[in-house]
């Protein structure tokens, strides 16, 4: 397995693999890798536990917007759900992060997982 790239707090650079050419990953979304499978979009809490998603919108104000971009959430960042609830727990760039179920319902992602060869 990779290692994560490193992560400046606060910078929200897309996840590696997120500028991939326009028509890859599933359903031509360029941030999904050409052999993932989406379930479609869907808000955070919707995952199944240990699930991976890609996001793909922050359906937030601003001041919501800026703490989840603190935390290493943004556009084109690759997610999983470690644990649902209120807080559900999230892993974000090798960390855990706790994300409180009103802000997780702001966070829109395209769900996947890599098919084994």
């Amino acid at each position: 397995m990779k290692a994560p790239a490193p992560h400046t707090p606060g910078s929200c650079a897309p996840a590696p693999g997120a500028e991939a050419a326009p028509g890859a990953g599933a359903a031509g979304n360029p941030a999904l890798p050409g052999n993932a499978v989406s379930r479609g979009r869907m808000s955070l809490p919707e995952l199944r536990p240990m699930e991976i998603a890609v996001v793909v919108e922050l359906d937030a104000a601003e001041e919501d917007v800026l703490r989840l971009k603190h935390l290493g959430v943004c556009s084109g960042r690759r997610v999983q759900l470690v644990k649902a609830g209120d807080p559900l727990i999230l892993r974000v760039l090798g960390s855990r992060i706790g994300l409180s179920a009103r802000l997780a319902r702001l966070v829109i992602v395209e769900s996947c997982h890599t098919i084994c060869n």
